[in-house]
């Protein structure tokens, strides 16, 4: 469990972590994916969560996915998403019932570009989580499906932020205009 001082700890390492997300924000706008070749890539927004707590939703988690889930939201909120993905995937195979731990695995692997990856973690994520984690893990999967030039897989998942997502309903309209003006999607 964290105590006091480690949450007032990681609250200013989740203010780092915001700050390196606006950059990423900016980098998107300017057309600039970290690399990514997708012929989407000036379309693909991504940024990290903003706000990661421990979460343990269904079933009980393992001592040992805990234990490496806490290890990789360290990471993640240090910005060190190779790191967190390592750590997250160890919590996944120890505690696989544990929907928002495959979506912040899915999200490091989309962060790092590594969108086969990711589409695998986020689909599973999309059968054990429910809302706000549900509009999240749909925008990411939807994000990995674009950078893999996949823009008929991330059309449906827009739609349905656009129309009821709790979170990124507006960027999903956007989006689906922006891949309609580029003829990518009817």
């Amino acid at each position: 469990m964290y105590t006091v001082a480690q949450k007032q700890n990681n609250r200013t390492v989740l203010l780092i972590a915001s700050m390196l997300a606006a950059v990423l924000v900016f980098a998107a706008a300017c057309g600039s994916t970290g690399g990514t070749s997708s012929k989407f890539a000036q379309l693909i927004k991504i940024k990290p969560m903003d706000v990661i707590k421990p979460i343990v939703l269904r079933g009980t988690a393992t001592p040992k996915g805990q234990d490496d889930y806490l290890k990789g939201l360290d990471a993640y909120m240090a910005a060190d998403y190779k790191k967190g993905e390592k750590y997250f995937a160890t919590a996944v195979k120890a505690s696989p019932e544990q929907g928002d731990w495959w979506l912040i695995l899915g999200v490091c692997q989309v962060l790092q570009h590594d969108d086969k990856n990711a589409v695998r973690s986020l689909q599973k994520a999309n059968t054990l989580v429910s809302e706000p984690s549900l509009s999240k893990a749909h925008w990411f999967l939807a994000q990995a499906y674009l950078m893999g030039d996949d823009a008929s897989s991330a059309a449906p998942l827009l739609e349905w932020l656009s129309v009821n997502g709790v979170e990124h309903s507006a960027d999903a309209k956007q989006l689906l205009q922006d891949l309609r003006d580029k003829g990518a999607i009817g």
